[in-house]
C-alpha cells in the first residue's frame, strides 16, 4: 500500500466516521461550487487552498477569512492561483478556543506514536508537547496532560471530551492505516472541542512483530571452542571462569591439546551441550557455528570482527550468523559473556565475576565495558549479568522474557545504546512490569542528531530521544542518566519497591537542603507531611530547628530516642514513601547510635556500613536515584 495524502475534506470525512467532531468543509473545484457552499454554511467563513502537494497551507498564504460574497470571489481566485491548488475548501468559521495540537506519526524503531501539545502557530515556536506510543490508555493521556507547560489552561476546559477524542485514535489509526496525521488546531472549549484543520497520510504500517528466542542462561554443560592453556588467551580465561562451578560439565575444544588444567579436550563432532562459548578469530566463527548446529543448543560468540568492525567481511559474517540462528541460538558476537550469579555459572572471560554476591538485580547491557565498570564500582547482589553485544540473534526482549519468569530477579537494570525493534523492546519492559518486576533503563547516545524531519509536524518528532524516554515511562521503567544512578536506583527498588515521595532528615541543615534541591529540580517528589506529623515533629524538636521537610534535627539528632521517634513518626505518615537521613561525620562527640536505623536510607560521609540499611557515600547519589524513582511513580 503506497503512501496516500488525504486532503482536508477527505481527512475530516474519515474522522467523522469515528465520531470525532470536525469543522466540516465543502470542497469546491470552481467558483459556483464555492458560492453554493457559502450559501449552505453562511458567513463568516474560512477558505483554504486544497492540494495534496501543499502540507502547511498558512505558509503559502492558503488560509483566508471571508465575510461576504465579494470577499469570497476575490479570495477564491487568489487561492486557485497558488501553485499546486486543486480546489478550495469552504468551512464555517468557529469561535476561537484553546488551540491544541494532536498528531500521529510512525517512528522507525517504535512505530505509531501520539503527540499532544500547544497548537496553532505555537507548536513550532514553543514546542510544548508530550508523546506516548499508540495505543494509549486513559492513564497515559492524563500523564501527557500533566507534562504540558500549558496544562493549567487546558485543565480548566473540557479535558474529558479531549480524552475521548484521543482514545478514539487507537482504533482510527490502526484500522485506517494512518502513518501521519496533524490535527492543528483543535479548538477546545469549556464544553466540547472541534477539529479545525486536519492532514492525514495513510499507507502501509511497519510490522514490528517478533518471535521470542528462548535464551539459555542456566546451562548444565558448556563447551569452550578455542580453549587454551595459555593464561594470556581468552580461551584460557573462559575455562577458569567456568571452573568456579564444580558441578558444571565443561568440554574444552582444542585439536592441538589433550587436556587443559586436567580437563580432557574434545572435538566439536563429539559434543552434545547446552552452551558453546566460541573464542576463535572472526574468520573461523561461521564455520564453527555451522558445525555446532545440532551439537549445541546455544552459541555464545566472544570473538569480535563482525558488524561492529565496519568492514564488508564483518557484515557478511554477521549476516550468515543471522541465517544460522534459525537452527541454533546465538548470543553476540562481540560479547564478554554472561554470569548466572544464582547458580554460580560464569560463562565469561572475566573470572572476577565469579566473586559477585547473589542478589535480586539483573543487569542486561549492550556494553561489556559498562558491565565491568559496575563490577568494580559496586558491592551489591546480582542474579544475572548479561552482555548482548551485536545482538545478531538473542536481543533484549529475549532476555526480558527469561527474566520475567525468573523467581530470583526483582529488578532489571538495562544499559542500551540502540535498538533495532523498539516496539519489541517496549513490550518486553512492559511485560516485566506487569509481572511485578521493576526496570531501570540507561540510554546512551541520546545526544546524537535525530532522524531527518519529515514534512509533517508530528513526523519531524520521529527519532527524537523524547520518544524513547516517553515510551520507557509509558512502559513503567525508571529512566536514569548514568551508570551509578542505574545501580543506585536498582538497589533502592530492590529493597523498597515503588517509592512515591521522600521525607528528609538531616543533622546538618545544608545536607538536607541540597538533597531536597536535587530531588525537586530533577522532577522527583518530596513528601508533603500531614498536619498530625508536623505537630508531632514540633513536639519532639525545639523551635530553633527547621521542622518541616527537609527536617533539620541539628544536635537533637544525637539523642537516639528523639531521632528514633522522628523516624517512627515519618514512617507512620501515609504521605511518606521513604525516609532519607543525611549526616556528614562531625567531631567524635557527635555520636549516633547505629541501632536507631531500621529501614531508613542513610547518607553517611565518609561511608559507614550499617546492617540491613542502604547507605550512600554522597548526597548526590542518594538524591539522584530517589528523584528518578519518585518521578516515575
Amino acid at each position: 500500500m503506497e503512501r496516500k495524502f488525504l486532503m482536508e475534506h477527505e481527512s475530516k470525512d474519515l474522522l467523522e466516521k469515528y465520531g470525532i467532531r470536525t469543522a466540516k468543509c465543502i470542497f469546491s473545484r470552481n467558483l459556483n461550487e464555492a458560492i453554493t457552499a457559502a450559501k449552505n454554511l453562511g458567513f463568516p467563513l474560512v477558505m483554504k487552498v486544497a492540494s495534496r502537494k501543499i502540507v502547511h497551507k498558512s505558509e503559502v498564504g492558503g488560509v483566508r477569512f471571508v465575510y461576504n460574497e465579494k470577499d469570497l470571489v476575490k479570495n477564491f481566485e487568489e487561492l486557485m492561483k497558488i501553485r499546486g491548488a486543486e480546489g478550495v475548501n469552504v468551512q464555517q468559521m468557529f469561535e476561537r478556543g484553546f488551540e491544541l495540537f494532536v498528531g500521529v506519526a510512525e517512528d522507525q524503531q517504535f512505530g505509531s506514536f501520539l503527540a499532544v501539545g500547544l497548537g496553532g502557530v505555537f507548536f513550532s515556536a514553543i514546542k510544548d508537547y508530550s508523546i506516548r506510543l499508540l495505543p494509549v490508555s486513559r492513564k497515559d493521556l492524563e500523564e501527557m496532560f500533566r507534562e504540558l507547560s500549558s496544562r493549567e489552561i487546558l485543565m480548566k476546559l473540557d479535558t474529558e471530551a479531549v480524552i475521548n477524542l484521543l482514545l478514539k485514535l487507537n482504533e482510527f489509526v490502526e484500522k485506517e492505516n494512518v502513518i501521519e496525521m496533524d490535527l492543528n488546531p483543535v479548538f477546545v472549549y469549556k464544553k466540547g472541542y472541534v477539529v479545525v484543520d486536519a492532514r492525514i497520510v495513510v499507507g502501509k504500517k511497519k510490522d514490528f512483530s517478533r518471535e521470542i528466542r528462548k535464551v539459555i542462561l542456566d546451562p548444565e554443560s558448556v563447551a569452550v571452542v578455542g580453549a587454551s592453556n595459555n593464561p594470556r588467551k581468552v580461551g584460557y580465561a573462559v575455562v577458569q571462569s567456568l571452573r568456579s562451578n564444580k558441578n558444571l560439565k565443561i568440554y574444552p575444544v582444542n585439536p592441538n591439546l589433550k587436556e587443559i588444567d586436567g580437563i580432557p579436550t574434545y572435538k566439536i563432532e563429539d559434543l552434545s551441550v547446552d552452551l558453546a562459548v566460541i573464542c576463535l578469530p572472526a574468520e573461523k566463527v561461521v564455520e564453527t557455528v555451522e558445525k555446532l548446529v545440532g551439537r549445541a543448543k546455544e552459541a555464545l560468540i566472544v570473538s569480535a570482527g563482525f558488524k561492529e568492525a565496519e568492514v564488508e567481511e564483518g557484515k557478511i559474517r554477521e549476516e550468515r550468523l543471522r541465517e544460522l540462528s534459525r537452527n541454533i541460538r546465538i548470543i553476540g558476537p562481540n560479547v564478554f559473556g554472561f554470569v548466572n550469579v544464582i547458580k554460580k555459572i560464569n560463562a565469561s572471560f572475566t573470572p572476577t565475576f565469579s566473586n559477585l554476591k547473589a542478589g535480586r538485580i539483573a543487569l542486561v547491557s549492550q556494553s561489556g565495558g559498562i558491565c565491568h565498570y559496575i563490577l568494580h564500582k559496586f558491592d551489591v547482589g546480582f542474579s544475572y549479568i548479561v552482555h548482548l553485544g551485536n545482538r545478531c540473534d538473542v536481543d533484549f526482549p529475549d532476555v526480558f522474557d527469561f527474566l520475567e519468569k525468573d523467581q530470583n530477579t526483582k529488578v532489571v537494570a538495562v544499559y542500551v545504546e540502540g535498538v533495532d525493534n523498539g516496539r519489541a523492546f517496549f513490550d518486553g519492559i512492559r511485560k516485566l512490569r506487569n509481572s511485578g518486576k521493576y526496570v531501570v533503563v540507561l540510554k546512551a547516545g541520546k545526544s546524537s542528531v535525530a532522524d531527518v524531519a519529515s514534512l509533517s509536524h508530528t513526523g519531524s518528532l520521529a527519532g527524537d530521544y523524547r520518544i524513547f524516554a516517553s515510551s520507557m515511562k509509558q512502559a513503567g521503567a525508571v529512566l536514569v542518566e548514568d551508570p551509578v544512578e542505574l545501580i543506585d536506583s536498582a538497589v533502592l527498588l530492590e529493597k523498597y519497591g515503588e517509592i512515591k515521595s521522600v521525607a528528609i532528615v538531616a543533622i546538618q541543615a545544608g545536607l538536607g537542603i541540597v538533597a531536597a534541591d536535587i530531588i525537586e529540580s530533577r522532577g522527583g517528589k518530596l513528601a508533603k507531611l500531614s498536619e498530625k506529623t508536623l505537630k508531632e515533629i514540633k513536639n519532639i524538636l525545639p523551635p530553633i530547628t527547621f521542622r518541616e521537610n527537609p527536617i533539620d534535627v541539628s544536635a537533637s539528632g544525637l539523642d537516639s530516642e528523639k531521632l528514633r521517634k522522628i523516624f517512627e513518626t515519618l514512617w507512620s505518615d501515609e504521605n511518606v514513601g521513604v525516609v532519607l537521613f543525611c549526616y556528614a561525620e562531625a567531631p567524635p562527640v557527635w555520636i549516633i547510635s547505629e541501632d536507631v536505623f531500621k529501614k531508613e536510607i542513610v547518607v553517611w560521609i565518609p561511608e559507614k556500613r550499617l546492617k540491613d540499611v542502604v547507605v550512600f557515600d554522597s548526597i548526590e547519589r542518594a538524591a539522584k536515584a530517589l528523584a528518578a524513582i519518585t518521578k516515575c511513580f
